[in-house]
């Protein structure tokens, strides 16, 4: 049987066309080809992955055990790339994609961990050509064309569809889904270290890097953010603590204050006609700005890009829909106690 066949008999199960039992699977998935392993460019490697968790029950801040995989094997149950008890990190090439990858409607707080590759790994991409949408995928897409003939690509087209099937509700489809794909994923963890996949609920085409657990414990914890419940397009700028990881490898957590003395307009755009606009006061994180020759004034909070370094200059966007213009701050931020 070659891999076309494979896949059609992978597609007939998911589309409930015949229901494989077990053996079936085991048996296909036995003869699922290992070539499909790349190593990836150096300029992917340094992008940051995230993924998100929400505060909910009790558990230890300071462990950094506690962000990453589920460390009690018992406690893990079958998912989309794991079989029960086997330990992956699932993480997310923007901190949007990891929040709505975990959304469940909750209203509790939320952690995201920032995580740094720092090994040169395996990778198996399944190509969709959506992911071309993101910057990540755009690395990666022609990368992986270039490499390998149309023949192969399209069979990593359609090993894509598969492991991204989509799930409803419906908790016996979502087995069946999950009973291949996590079989799938668990033969070509044998040869390789990540998974990419793009994911169905990023718009802009952002990937998912599910890791097994020895490349997980590979990865450095850069640095956490905690964030006050607000919906998902908000949720950024709601920033209350920034966790570090210290020398004794546990999380310190932190309030953050802006370094005004680092503050800086670094451009105005006038939607229609406006002023120069000058720094009049400031606090801890809030920022106000006064128009120059007028009374009123703006006033914005200054928050933690987490995509950005913790050394770096962060970039505030402020609109002021009154006077029909916009600008940019460039700021610094600091940690405090």
């Amino acid at each position: 049987m070659d891999i076309n066949e494979i896949f059609k008999c992978f597609e007939n199960h998911l589309n409930l066309v015949r229901v494989l039992d077990d053996n079936e699977i085991d048996g296909l998935v036995s003869m699922i080809p290992t070539d499909f392993v790349f190593k990836l460019p150096k300029s992917f490697y340094r992008l940051p992955l995230y993924r998100a968790r929400y505060k909910d029950g009790r558990f230890d801040t300071s462990s950094i055990d506690q962000f990453g995989y589920i460390h009690d094997a018992s406690k893990i149950k079958l998912f989309r790339y794991n079989k029960p008890g086997e330990q992956v990190l699932y993480t997310s090439t923007h901190p949007i994609t990891a929040i709505e990858e975990v959304d469940n409607s909750s209203d509790s707080d939320l952690f995201i961990s920032k995580w740094i590759n720092t090994q040169d790994l395996n990778y198996v991409v399944n190509l969709n050509p959506k992911m071309r949408s993101s910057h990540s995928g755009r690395i990666i897409y022609p990368f992986i064309l270039d490499k390998v003939g149309q023949e192969k690509a399209s069979q990593l087209e359609r090993l894509g569809t598969i492991l991204e099937w989509p799930v409803k509700e419906d908790d016996e489809q979502k087995q069946i889904v999950y009973r291949l794909t996590s079989s799938i994923a668990s033969k070509l963890f044998e040869t390789c270290n990540a998974i990419i996949t793009t994911s169905a609920k990023s718009k802009s085409g952002e990937l998912n890097v599910t890791f097994n657990k020895n490349a997980a414990d590979s990865l450095k914890l850069q640095c956490l953010f905690e964030y006050k419940h607000s919906d998902i397009k908000r949720i950024l700028a709601k920033v209350s603590h920034v966790g570090v990881v210290n020398s004794h490898n546990s999380i310190e957590w932190y309030n953050f204050a802006v370094s005004f003395s680092s503050v800086k307009i670094k451009r105005i755009t006038h939607i229609d006609n406006g002023g120069d606009v000058t720094l009049k006061s400031y606090d801890n994180r809030r920022l106000i700005s006064r128009l120059q020759g007028g009374d009123s004034s703006l006033e914005c909070t200054l928050v933690p890009n987490i995509q950005s370094g913790m050394k770096d200059k962060q970039v505030g966007i402020i609109v002021d829909n009154e006077r029909r213009m916009k600008y940019y701050v460039v700021f610094k931020y600091d940690l405090v106690p």
